[in-house]
């Protein structure tokens, strides 16, 4: 997992791409230990970035993740997919690389660009890597309401307070207001 991390956080810097990791990646930040299955990354692409970072993205081996029935069939990086994606629904596109699904999210809300603009660095594998605040985590989890948000959101707090870095209820508060 850490080696896909770098080899996109490479592939993005070159191209001065602002971005913050999200989901189970920053949960690990911020409290328990979980296993990693997918890593979510919120970048702020410029169009005119966009077909240079595919053609490196593609160099690299990154595949396109598509629906193919019930399943995800992995495809080459073609621009045309690409944008298609990025604008689509989702305002993301699924890709693979080293076996790691990672979902690529572009901001659409301005909760996005807060996030963005909060994200704290850490450590990761020798190198800074901005990730989500714990604060952001949770109003993301509690948008998406899955049934096992509501523990993640109590796993945060609880490990916010070991930690002596309790959470920002107003902050978390302010944000689920605006939504």
């Amino acid at each position: 997992v850490i080696a896909t991390v770098r080899a996109l956080e490479e592939i993005l810097e070159r191209h001065g791409v602002r971005r913050a990791w999200g989901g189970t990646l920053a949960f690990e930040r911020h409290g328990p230990p979980r296993a990693v299955q997918a890593l979510d990354v919120l970048a702020l692409l410029p169009d005119m970035k966009i077909p240079p970072i595919v053609v490196d993205l593609d160099a690299a081996g990154w595949r396109l993740l598509e629906p193919s029935g019930d399943d995800l069939a992995a495809r080459p990086l073609e621009l045309g997919a690409v944008l298609a994606s990025l604008r689509g629904k989702g305002k993301g596109m699924l890709m693979l690389g080293d076996l790691v699904r990672v979902a690529l999210l572009v901001p659409w809300h301005p909760f996005h660009w807060r996030v963005l603009d909060r994200a704290v660095e850490h450590d990761l594998g020798g190198r800074r890597v901005r990730f989500w605040s714990p604060e952001d985590l949770v109003v993301d989890l509690k948008i998406r309401d899955r049934p096992t948000d509501i523990s993640a959101i109590l796993a945060l707090v609880v490990e916010g307070r070991a930690r002596s870095r309790p959470l920002d209820g107003e902050r978390i508060r302010g944000e689920a207001r605006q939504l």
